[in-house]
């Protein structure tokens, strides 16, 4: 098996692994990505040594529109059963959730922007996160916490926004942290009949913040790659 390998899974032709991509080529770390869309078939277990499971527009029950999604809950719930370290953001955490037995609906509000989470004690002890952080969030569904997992942090929209699995192996973020200006750009092209003014819902200008904010999270999410992904840097 590859000692430093990562597997990406990827929903949607404008969402991929952003600044994940450029965090592996930093650390010399082999990097695939899967594209789920174009019903490319999964790779054998040992071929990779961590997987990560990006967002997408569709839902975690959307398997009459999007079949793949059956095998993919298959592939995630193996690699788990496997021992292999397994990152989720946003439908990827919710996917995650969903095989780990957790139910995954329909948030209270839809959550499009940037806000502020609060980090729980247990987020705080691993030391990638402060207490608070401006994140983007792109979601109208949410996930309850798997059972015997940890709630990593909260926000006033959405109470489960992170979990961690008890031995540290799944990590799982309702929250971007992998985009640039350029990658918003295209979520507000494919997506922006979601930003319908409400509550917890930006406008584009304000989702268009300055690059210096989206660089600000790549360096965060470097530093969660790091910490969760020791073994393979």
């Amino acid at each position: 098996m590859p000692s430093k390998s990562l597997l990406v899974l990827t929903h949607a032709a404008f969402e991929g692994p952003g600044s994940i991509a450029h965090w592996a080529s930093r650390r010399n770390v082999s990097f695939a990505e899967l594209a789920l869309y174009k019903n490319t078939p999964f790779p054998a277990l040992e071929e990779f040594s961590a997987l990560i499971v990006m967002g997408g527009p569709m839902s975690v029950h959307d398997e009459s529109d999007y079949p793949w999604l059956v095998a993919e809950k298959q592939f995630i719930a193996q690699a788990i059963a496997a021992g292999k370290k397994v990152l989720g953001i946003c439908l990827g955490a919710q996917l995650i959730a969903h095989v780990m037995g957790a139910e995954v609906s329909k948030n209270t509000y839809p959550e499009i922007g940037w806000f502020p989470i609060r980090f729980t004690e247990q987020a705080l002890a691993r030391q990638e996160f402060p207490a608070e952080l401006t994140v983007i969030h792109w979601h109208g569904d949410t996930f309850a916490i798997p059972q015997g997992y940890t709630l990593l942090a909260s926000s006033e929209a959405c109470q489960n926004q992170g979990f961690l699995s008890p031995n540290g192996q799944v990590l799982g973020l309702q929250f971007h942290m992998e985009l640039d200006r350029a990658a918003m750009q295209i979520f507000i092209e494919q997506s922006g009949d979601e930003l319908i003014q409400q509550r917890y819902v930006n406008t584009p200008a304000q989702l268009l913040r300055p690059d210096a904010a989206f660089l600000e999270l790549n360096n965060r999410l470097d530093r969660v790659l790091d910490r969760f992904l020791a073994d393979i840097v």
